[in-house]
């Protein structure tokens, strides 16, 4: 079961944390609650800041974010790019649970089965 948790990411049955940034602490959260599109993502992740720059610090913080899962576990493709629209998490590795404070997760191996 994935936990997130205000600045980090719980990994329940291989008993780890990750401790994430505000802006990957906002990525992930956007994504397990369905927000796809990459304008939302912004608007979600930087609160609606404008600046020039916001495309390439997108692209950092999902390469950061992408490296930071995979060194802790998570499959490459985890995080799925959806070419000329967003991002979205893999369902094939999770499905959702929520709970009153936190969002929880539990994740799937390759073969559609718990881990």
């Amino acid at each position: 079961m994935l936990v997130l948790d205000v600045k980090k990411l719980t990994f329940k049955r291989q008993k780890k944390e990750v401790a994430l940034s505000k802006y990957q602490t906002r990525l992930i959260d956007a994504l397990i609650k369905g927000i796809n599109e990459k304008e939302a993502l912004f608007s979600m992740v930087w609160n609606d800041s404008t600046g020039k720059n916001k495309e390439n610090s997108f692209n950092q913080l999902i390469f950061r974010t992408r490296i930071l899962l995979s060194e802790n576990g998570l499959p490459d493709d985890f995080i799925i790019t959806i070419p000329r629209y967003g991002l979205c998490i893999n369902r094939n590795y999770i499905s959702r649970v929520s709970t009153n404070s936190e969002v929880s997760t539990r994740l799937y191996n390759d073969h559609s089965c718990l881990c």
